[in-house]
């Protein structure tokens, strides 16, 4: 389906979503950083990408990306992802 609607963020975010269920942290980031791209307004693929950067240990590129979706919530006024979570994980890598 990527190859046929290669600009389909949410396509791209399903694919992160497949490989982070499977461990597959390196191929998950790639998909969510291509997601986050595509829809760079998206809190929930800013943060799934902060997710994969975090598993893979990448604490400061995790932490930009977390207040990249923060900042992203803030602007939308919506409710996900969590505000809770994302500020907690926030003051624990700062």
């Amino acid at each position: 389906m990527i190859a046929q609607q290669p600009e389909g963020a949410n396509l791209h975010a399903s694919l992160g979503n497949l490989y982070a269920e499977q461990g597959q942290w390196p191929s998950a980031q790639e998909a969510y950083f291509n997601a986050s791209r595509l829809a760079p307004n998206n809190a929930d693929y800013a943060f799934n990408l902060a997710i994969s950067l975090d598993q893979m240990g990448k604490s400061s590129l995790a932490l930009k990306q977390y207040q990249r979706a923060l900042d992203l919530l803030n602007k939308s006024g919506g409710s996900s992802p969590d505000r809770v979570q994302l500020d907690a994980r926030i003051r624990e890598l700062q």
